[in-house]
């Protein structure tokens, strides 16, 4: 079973991208609803709107706490579970007030079999290698066992951010007809075991989409 982690802010396009592969899946799609039911208008408008995106003939299924369990059940052969959204199913262990809801946080995390991974950029490594396993320490709960530290993706040399408005926009890119895995592969082929920026440039991209992807893969395939 081939599995896609897809990652980003809320509203950065998470879910639509998601229904984009789902869409061209050649085989039974089966939705995994994540959030836990609540009674207001907001949440009632946001299940709508998603319930008017998917198609008629996909599955639903709304997972509780028990997410590993649905997912290795419903998991068949030729399907795709499309679960959204995960940091939703996160939300039902935590109280209005940001607490543990009783144990089962605190069992997972302490489950010796778990292994906690994080991934974090170069700008915070002092903070999350140095300050933050030491607070996890002495509050009695498990440390990382590895952190893995990446550069920045450059455009122009100048590190992408928001508030400059410099970077490039995922759902732009998706707007006008680019496939994911072209950027997902120039951005792979770029990485090295160094903590090293990574520079986007839009005519080595395409060079390299054309030379590698198409030239020689697709060629010899």
């Amino acid at each position: 079973m081939t599995t896609h982690l897809i990652t980003g802010g809320a509203r950065s396009g998470k879910s639509r991208y998601a229904e984009q592969l789902a869409l061209a899946h050649d085989g039974p799609v089966l939705y995994v609803a994540t959030a836990e039911r609540r009674d207001d208008d907001s949440f009632a408008a946001r299940i709508a709107h998603h319930r008017e995106r998917r198609p008629a003939a996909w599955g639903l299924h709304e997972a509780g706490p028990g997410l590993a369990a649905v997912l290795a059940a419903q998991g068949t052969a030729g399907s795709l579970l499309l679960v959204d959204c995960l940091g939703m199913w996160l939300m039902r262990f935590f109280d209005a007030d940001g607490q543990f809801r009783g144990d089962t946080w605190q069992r997972w995390w302490q489950d010796p079999s778990c292994e906690i991974h994080h991934f974090i950029g170069k700008d915070i490594t002092y903070f999350h290698t140095l300050f933050w396993p030491a607070m996890l320490h002495f509050s009695g709960r498990k440390t990382p066992d590895r952190v893995y530290v990446h550069g920045f993706i450059t455009l122009g040399g100048d590190k992408m951010s928001k508030s400059r408005g410099t970077g490039l926009s995922p759902l732009k890119y998706l707007e006008v007809g680019l496939n994911a895995e072209w950027l997902r592969y120039y951005i792979a082929a770029k990485l090295n075991a160094k903590v090293e920026d990574i520079e986007f440039n839009p005519e080595d991209f395409i060079a390299r989409v054309n030379s590698d992807l198409i030239g020689k893969y697709i060629n010899i395939a």
